[in-house]
Protein backbone atom coordinates (compact mmCIF):
# COMPACT_ATOMS: atom_id res chain seq x y z
CA UNK A 1 0.00 0.00 0.00
CA UNK A 2 1.18 3.73 -0.89
CA UNK A 3 1.50 6.60 1.69
CA UNK A 4 -2.50 7.83 1.07
CA UNK A 5 -4.11 4.03 1.27
CA UNK A 6 -1.96 3.73 4.58
CA UNK A 7 -2.70 7.14 5.56
CA UNK A 8 -6.48 7.11 4.61
CA UNK A 9 -6.81 3.35 6.27
CA UNK A 10 -5.28 4.20 9.15
CA UNK A 11 -6.93 7.47 9.83
CA UNK A 12 -10.53 6.50 9.01
CA UNK A 13 -10.00 3.51 11.11
CA UNK A 14 -9.15 5.73 14.10
CA UNK A 15 -12.92 7.38 12.82
CA UNK A 16 -14.72 4.11 13.16
CA UNK A 17 -13.63 3.52 16.83
CA UNK A 18 -14.39 6.85 18.12
CA UNK A 19 -17.64 7.35 16.44
CA UNK A 20 -18.10 5.98 13.06
CA UNK A 21 -22.28 7.47 12.09
CA UNK A 22 -20.65 10.47 13.19
CA UNK A 23 -17.95 10.91 11.02
CA UNK A 24 -20.19 9.25 8.49
CA UNK A 25 -23.06 11.66 9.07
CA UNK A 26 -21.87 14.23 10.18
CA UNK A 27 -24.44 15.38 12.71
CA UNK A 28 -23.64 16.81 16.17
CA UNK A 29 -26.68 14.97 18.03
CA UNK A 30 -24.68 11.51 17.20
CA UNK A 31 -21.85 13.07 19.81
CA UNK A 32 -24.24 11.79 22.46
CA UNK A 33 -25.89 8.61 21.32
CA UNK A 34 -26.62 6.87 18.27
CA UNK A 35 -29.55 6.55 16.87
CA UNK A 36 -29.82 3.62 14.24
CA UNK A 37 -33.20 4.01 13.05
CA UNK A 38 -32.77 7.96 12.18
CA UNK A 39 -29.02 6.73 10.79
CA UNK A 40 -30.29 4.30 8.47
CA UNK A 41 -33.26 6.15 7.47
CA UNK A 42 -31.32 9.21 5.98
CA UNK A 43 -29.28 6.90 4.13
CA UNK A 44 -32.48 5.74 2.00
CA UNK A 45 -33.62 9.30 1.60
CA UNK A 46 -29.96 10.12 0.57
CA UNK A 47 -30.38 7.50 -1.95
CA UNK A 48 -33.72 8.02 -2.91
CA UNK A 49 -33.50 11.67 -3.42
CA UNK A 50 -29.89 11.44 -5.33
CA UNK A 51 -31.37 8.58 -7.70
CA UNK A 52 -34.94 10.57 -8.71
CA UNK A 53 -32.75 13.76 -9.26
CA UNK A 54 -29.93 11.84 -11.56
CA UNK A 55 -32.70 9.71 -13.45
CA UNK A 56 -31.78 6.95 -12.59
CA UNK A 57 -33.91 3.91 -12.35
CA UNK A 58 -32.33 0.36 -10.53
CA UNK A 59 -33.23 -2.96 -12.08
CA UNK A 60 -33.79 -6.24 -9.66
CA UNK A 61 -31.01 -7.73 -12.18
CA UNK A 62 -28.35 -5.07 -11.75
CA UNK A 63 -24.76 -5.34 -9.45
CA UNK A 64 -24.40 -2.48 -7.76
CA UNK A 65 -21.05 -0.87 -6.04
CA UNK A 66 -21.22 1.51 -3.22
CA UNK A 67 -17.56 2.98 -2.96
CA UNK A 68 -16.84 4.53 0.85
CA UNK A 69 -19.85 2.60 2.26
CA UNK A 70 -18.59 3.35 5.83
CA UNK A 71 -21.01 1.22 7.86
CA UNK A 72 -23.78 0.66 4.82
CA UNK A 73 -25.95 3.54 5.77
CA UNK A 74 -26.35 3.74 1.71
CA UNK A 75 -25.92 0.09 0.82
CA UNK A 76 -28.88 -1.17 2.35
CA UNK A 77 -31.00 1.04 0.71
CA UNK A 78 -29.05 0.23 -2.89
CA UNK A 79 -29.00 -3.27 -2.05
CA UNK A 80 -32.92 -3.04 -1.42
CA UNK A 81 -33.10 -1.51 -5.13
CA UNK A 82 -30.80 -3.56 -7.40
CA UNK A 83 -30.41 -7.50 -7.41
CA UNK A 84 -27.16 -7.07 -5.19
CA UNK A 85 -25.16 -4.21 -3.71
CA UNK A 86 -21.93 -4.86 -2.70
CA UNK A 87 -19.88 -2.15 -0.27
CA UNK A 88 -16.48 -1.09 -0.31
CA UNK A 89 -14.23 0.94 2.15
CA UNK A 90 -11.03 2.09 2.87
CA UNK A 91 -10.93 1.14 6.66
CA UNK A 92 -11.49 -2.10 7.72
CA UNK A 93 -13.52 -1.21 10.86
CA UNK A 94 -16.02 0.43 8.62
CA UNK A 95 -16.45 -2.58 6.69
CA UNK A 96 -16.29 -4.57 9.78
CA UNK A 97 -19.05 -2.59 11.66
CA UNK A 98 -21.23 -2.43 8.20
CA UNK A 99 -21.51 -6.34 8.06
CA UNK A 100 -23.04 -6.35 11.55
CA UNK A 101 -25.88 -4.01 10.82
CA UNK A 102 -26.47 -5.22 7.61
CA UNK A 103 -26.15 -9.20 7.57
CA UNK A 104 -26.13 -10.55 3.88
CA UNK A 105 -24.91 -7.86 2.39
CA UNK A 106 -21.42 -7.89 1.12
CA UNK A 107 -19.02 -5.48 2.59
CA UNK A 108 -15.11 -5.75 1.27
CA UNK A 109 -11.65 -3.31 2.56
CA UNK A 110 -10.03 -1.57 -0.40
CA UNK A 111 -6.99 0.30 -1.02
CA UNK A 112 -8.88 3.38 -1.31
CA UNK A 113 -7.28 4.76 -4.35
CA UNK A 114 -8.81 1.39 -6.82
CA UNK A 115 -10.81 -0.94 -7.57
CA UNK A 116 -8.52 -3.71 -8.06
CA UNK A 117 -11.26 -5.91 -5.82
CA UNK A 118 -13.11 -6.63 -8.76
CA UNK A 119 -12.74 -7.44 -12.70
CA UNK A 120 -13.15 -5.39 -16.12
CA UNK A 121 -17.15 -4.95 -17.20
CA UNK A 122 -18.69 -6.00 -13.84
CA UNK A 123 -21.11 -3.62 -12.28
CA UNK A 124 -24.17 -2.41 -13.70
CA UNK A 125 -24.06 0.69 -11.63
CA UNK A 126 -21.45 2.31 -9.45
CA UNK A 127 -22.48 4.84 -6.86
CA UNK A 128 -20.32 7.17 -4.43
CA UNK A 129 -22.36 9.64 -2.19
CA UNK A 130 -20.16 12.47 0.33
CA UNK A 131 -16.97 10.00 -0.31
CA UNK A 132 -14.75 11.98 -3.22
CA UNK A 133 -15.01 15.02 -1.50
CA UNK A 134 -12.81 13.07 1.19
CA UNK A 135 -10.18 12.11 -0.72
CA UNK A 136 -7.01 14.34 0.12
CA UNK A 137 -5.99 14.67 -3.74
CA UNK A 138 -7.61 15.16 -7.08
CA UNK A 139 -5.23 12.87 -8.89
CA UNK A 140 -6.91 10.06 -6.34
CA UNK A 141 -10.33 11.03 -7.51
CA UNK A 142 -9.37 10.67 -11.03
CA UNK A 143 -7.92 7.11 -10.31
CA UNK A 144 -11.34 6.10 -9.21
CA UNK A 145 -13.04 7.69 -12.46
CA UNK A 146 -10.52 5.51 -14.07
CA UNK A 147 -11.01 2.49 -12.28
CA UNK A 148 -15.00 3.04 -12.68
CA UNK A 149 -14.57 3.04 -16.48
CA UNK A 150 -12.97 -0.06 -16.02
CA UNK A 151 -15.30 -1.99 -13.88
CA UNK A 152 -19.01 -0.65 -15.91
CA UNK A 153 -20.15 -2.27 -17.89
CA UNK A 154 -21.09 -1.68 -20.95
CA UNK A 155 -23.84 0.95 -20.88
CA UNK A 156 -23.18 0.99 -17.32
CA UNK A 157 -23.81 4.39 -14.86
CA UNK A 158 -22.18 5.75 -12.77
CA UNK A 159 -23.16 8.76 -9.85
CA UNK A 160 -21.07 10.46 -7.24
CA UNK A 161 -20.77 13.55 -5.65
CA UNK A 162 -17.92 15.69 -5.65
CA UNK A 163 -16.95 19.27 -4.25
CA UNK A 164 -16.10 21.82 -6.87
CA UNK A 165 -15.46 25.33 -7.50
CA UNK A 166 -14.93 27.92 -9.91
CA UNK A 167 -12.00 28.79 -9.03
CA UNK A 168 -8.05 27.69 -9.33
CA UNK A 169 -6.11 25.04 -7.46
CA UNK A 170 -3.69 28.09 -5.36
CA UNK A 171 -6.52 30.00 -3.98
CA UNK A 172 -8.52 26.68 -2.84
CA UNK A 173 -5.43 25.90 -1.04
CA UNK A 174 -5.31 29.35 0.38
CA UNK A 175 -8.24 29.55 1.45
CA UNK A 176 -8.09 26.20 2.91
CA UNK A 177 -5.14 26.81 4.93
CA UNK A 178 -6.94 29.92 6.18
CA UNK A 179 -9.99 28.52 7.10
CA UNK A 180 -10.98 28.12 11.15
CA UNK A 181 -10.25 25.34 12.59
CA UNK A 182 -12.69 22.78 13.64
CA UNK A 183 -13.27 22.10 17.18
CA UNK A 184 -12.33 18.58 16.21
CA UNK A 185 -9.32 18.09 15.24
CA UNK A 186 -9.55 15.18 13.48
CA UNK A 187 -12.25 16.81 11.23
CA UNK A 188 -8.88 18.95 10.18
CA UNK A 189 -7.06 16.20 8.80
CA UNK A 190 -6.84 16.23 4.74
CA UNK A 191 -8.09 12.95 4.82
CA UNK A 192 -11.40 14.63 6.14
CA UNK A 193 -11.38 18.15 4.71
CA UNK A 194 -10.47 16.36 1.12
CA UNK A 195 -9.96 18.20 -1.85
CA UNK A 196 -12.15 20.45 -4.22
CA UNK A 197 -11.63 20.09 -8.22
CA UNK A 198 -13.17 21.99 -11.47
CA UNK A 199 -16.15 20.32 -12.82
CA UNK A 200 -14.06 20.96 -16.50
CA UNK A 201 -11.25 19.11 -15.46
CA UNK A 202 -14.24 15.45 -14.62
CA UNK A 203 -15.90 16.31 -17.70
CA UNK A 204 -12.39 16.03 -19.10
CA UNK A 205 -11.02 12.94 -17.98
CA UNK A 206 -14.47 11.07 -18.92
CA UNK A 207 -14.35 12.61 -22.11
CA UNK A 208 -10.88 10.89 -22.14
CA UNK A 209 -11.99 7.72 -20.67
CA UNK A 210 -14.67 7.18 -23.10
CA UNK A 211 -17.46 7.97 -20.75
CA UNK A 212 -20.46 10.47 -21.22
CA UNK A 213 -21.53 12.98 -18.74
CA UNK A 214 -25.14 12.78 -18.68
CA UNK A 215 -25.75 15.02 -15.57
CA UNK A 216 -23.62 17.94 -13.58
CA UNK A 217 -26.26 19.61 -11.03
CA UNK A 218 -25.30 22.39 -8.63
CA UNK A 219 -22.11 22.86 -11.04
CA UNK A 220 -19.39 24.70 -8.51
CA UNK A 221 -20.94 23.89 -5.22
CA UNK A 222 -20.10 21.97 -2.24
CA UNK A 223 -22.39 18.77 -3.25
CA UNK A 224 -22.55 18.68 -7.19
CA UNK A 225 -23.20 15.90 -8.96
CA UNK A 226 -22.27 14.07 -11.54
CA UNK A 227 -23.88 11.21 -13.70
CA UNK A 228 -21.56 9.54 -16.69
CA UNK A 229 -21.99 6.39 -18.58
CA UNK A 230 -20.11 3.86 -20.50
CA UNK A 231 -19.98 3.47 -23.84
CA UNK A 232 -20.93 0.82 -25.42
CA UNK A 233 -18.84 -0.11 -28.43
CA UNK A 234 -21.05 -2.12 -29.52
CA UNK A 235 -23.57 0.11 -30.29
CA UNK A 236 -21.31 2.92 -30.88
CA UNK A 237 -20.42 0.17 -33.82
CA UNK A 238 -24.09 -0.69 -34.70
CA UNK A 239 -24.88 3.32 -35.36
CA UNK A 240 -21.54 3.75 -37.39
CA UNK A 241 -22.41 1.09 -39.88
CA UNK A 242 -26.10 2.14 -39.75
CA UNK A 243 -24.49 5.85 -40.78
CA UNK A 244 -22.06 4.03 -43.65
CA UNK A 245 -24.50 1.87 -44.52
CA UNK A 246 -28.18 3.33 -44.17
Amino acid sequence: MGFWSRKMAREWDDRADKNAPLYIYTDEKFEEEFDEDFFFKSGQQDVDQTLAAMHVHPKPDWRVLDIGCGIGRLTRRLDQLAGEAIGVDVSAGMVQKAGQFNPGITFQQISGVDLKLFPDNHFDFVFSFIVFQHLPRTSLVMGYLEEIERVLKPSGITVFQMKTSFHPAWKRAYWNWRRPKHRDMDRNSSTFVGCETRVGAIQEKARQLGMVTDMVLYEGSYRTYFRLSKGDPDKIKVNLDNLLNP
